[in-house]
């Protein structure tokens, strides 16, 4: 038989990042698995300073693991990442590394 849980236990919080926010090496470690997929989720991990550091020296860039302990500080226990997403004001983009004219993304 399945395992029960209480509703409040059933949820999580999630926030929608649009992939420009992450540049192309970041969108590489996310996915792994799909890298030409036009969406994935990324579980947040706890805070771990030491995590988001080895995360910059192997390649991912500083957007990224600043992301990564935003979200960890709020609360934050999944990120979906998409193209569809719109962007978030005042976060940073990365047009120019994902080869995309920077006027196309102002709304």
């Amino acid at each position: 038989m399945a395992k029960r849980r209480d509703f409040n236990e059933s949820y999580s919080t999630v926030v929608s990042v649009n992939k420009l926010h992450i540049t192309p090496k970041d969108w590489e470690w996310i996915s792994a698995a799909h890298p030409h997929a036009y969406e994935t989720w990324k579980k947040v991990p706890k805070e771990d300073h030491e995590y988001l550091e080895q995360l910059v020296r192997d390649g991912c860039s500083f957007a990224y693991a600043s992301l990564l302990q935003v979200c960890a500080r709020n609360d934050i226990k999944w990120i979906h990442f998409s193209d569809e997403h719109a962007l978030i004001n005042r976060l940073a983009t990365f047009e120019k590394e994902w080869d995309i004219d920077p006027d196309l993304t102002q709304a």
